[in-house]
């Protein structure tokens, strides 16, 4: 018997060594741990081969579409940049056209001086020619000193259109400042300029902007010439400039009308 029973365990420990013992519990879904890449699946490679492809053409698009944003707006820029120059061109062009137009102008206000000899038809030239100079005056007054009386007397009117007449015959406060002080006058906004308050709301016709140039000869007052507009700012710098220009002719041919 102790022979069987010792045989019994030799068969029995011989037959457990192929099976594991009983306490352990194999998993038939576990997998072997992943060490390197070669132990990766091929679906898992390609989907990282195809993001990393994926990053770096997102990536150069960006920086081509990056880089032609910024030469799109550089060219904007440099044709804005031109176009204001050739803007700023022709305005230019324009502005010398018209002073050239303004000069013709004023040889011809000479030229028509030098071949008025009666005192009537130069000051019918002299109002008809000086507005003709600038654009925008609807009103020429030409008040010249009376040689005996030295009193200043209104010459010549000329009216873009009709209106009431002129009352002050022996000229107003802006025509006496002018002949006062000797120096042109410009008055932009006449119903608010404080030094004529008075007397621009006396004046029987609507004057905007008014501006007057001395008539003289030798340091002797010959009269007052005198333009006016309707709207307000409707005379400026530019005009005076080209009236004291026309200020000069006109005196030249007044004195020598008188000889």
């Amino acid at each position: 018997l102790a022979n069987n029973s010792n045989a019994m365990e030799t068969s029995s420990e011989e037959e457990c060594k192929g099976f594991p013992p009983p306490s352990a519990s194999v998993d038939a879904h576990a997998r072997p741990p992943l060490h390197d890449m070669d132990l990766l699946p091929a679906d898992v490679v390609t989907i990282l081969l195809a993001v990393t492809v994926r990053f770096f053409d997102s990536l150069r698009r960006y920086r081509k579409d990056r880089a032609t944003r910024e030469e799109r707006e550089r060219l904007r820029e440099e044709i804005n940049t031109r176009v204001d120059e050739l803007k700023h061109a022709g305005e230019v062009e324009t502005a010398i056209g018209e002073r050239l137009k303004r000069y013709q102008k004023l040889r011809q206000l000479a030229n028509a001086l030098n071949l008025a000899l009666a005192e009537d038809d130069l000051a019918d030239c002299i109002v008809h020619g000086t507005a003709e100079l600038v654009t925008g005056v609807d009103q020429v007054l030409l008040s010249l000193v009376n040689p005996d009386s030295l009193e200043l007397q209104l010459k010549k009117v000329w009216r873009r259109r009709e209106g009431p007449p002129v009352k002050a015959k022996r000229g107003d406060a802006f025509d006496h400042w002018v002949l006062r002080q000797g120096q042109p006058l410009l008055v932009e906004d006449v119903a608010h300029d404080f030094r004529f308050e008075q007397v621009s709301e006396k004046l029987e016709r609507p004057v905007g902007a008014l501006l007057a140039v001395p008539l003289t000869s030798k340091d002797r007052a010959l009269g007052v010439l005198r333009l006016e507009s309707s709207t307000v700012r409707g005379l400026g710098e530019d005009e005076l400039r080209l009236i004291r220009i026309a200020g000069d002719l006109v005196s030249l041919g007044i004195e020598n009308s008188r000889l």
